[in-house]
């Protein structure tokens, strides 16, 4: 092995690894669609199996355990909606999370929520229907399978309003009021390449 190939092996073998666990496709498509070169970790996003906050929380912990080594600087991302759970269940999650160093992006009632968010501010009387209505109003060949990549320009307007909505509390609060969504804490870390929470 050369000198040269021996470098780019540990470099890549030193990347820290953002494992993502979502609840349905639409998430895994949206975190896929921010992937790109030059970030300074890799993105790993995985859909999972079982749908309910739990589940979504112990599988990121699982594929984090399965290529996890002690010490390195990996993260765990649980993506997931409030519409579907138990309030018991997500307090579980939250429970499991916190006491792996998980963080939760969490969007109530669905994660469409945080899509609608990149072309307008969320009333608060929202509700599901409403949300849904609303962003194939701006996307009107929206799926849940379609190709998000036309969101990516509006990202900086969705953070935005994310962080105004959320101008008076911390992003590790679970939004409970619906709708709402923490998401934009999460994506704002990776689009400014920084995952060291």
């Amino acid at each position: 092995m050369t000198a040269e190939r021996s470098y780019a092996r540990r470099r890549r073998e030193t990347v820290p690894v953002l494992y993502i666990s979502t609840e349905g496709t639409t998430e895994a498509n949206y975190f896929n669609m921010l992937k790109k070169r030059g970030m300074g970790f890799e993105m790993q996003v995985f859909e999972s199996k079982r749908k309910n906050a739990t589940a979504v929380v112990e599988f990121c912990i699982d594929r984090m355990m399965q290529t996890h080594d002690p010490g390195d600087n990996d993260k765990g991302i649980a993506v997931f909606d409030i519409d579907e759970n138990t309030a018991e269940d997500i307090e579980n999650a939250i429970n499991i999370a916190q006491e792996n160093g998980i963080l939760i992006a969490i969007s109530n009632p669905c994660f469409e929520t945080w899509l609608l968010s990149h072309f307008q501010k969320i009333p608060i009387e929202f509700n599901k229907d409403d949300i849904l209505r609303k962003l194939c109003g701006h996307v009107p060949n929206y799926s849940k399978t379609a190709d998000l990549s036309e969101f990516r320009p509006q990202i900086p307007f969705a953070i935005s309003n994310g962080h105004a909505q959320y101008e008076k509390c911390t992003c590790d609060r679970v939004p409970f009021i619906c709708p709402s969504t923490n998401v934009h804490c999460i994506v704002e870390c990776i689009m400014n390449r920084k995952i060291d929470w």
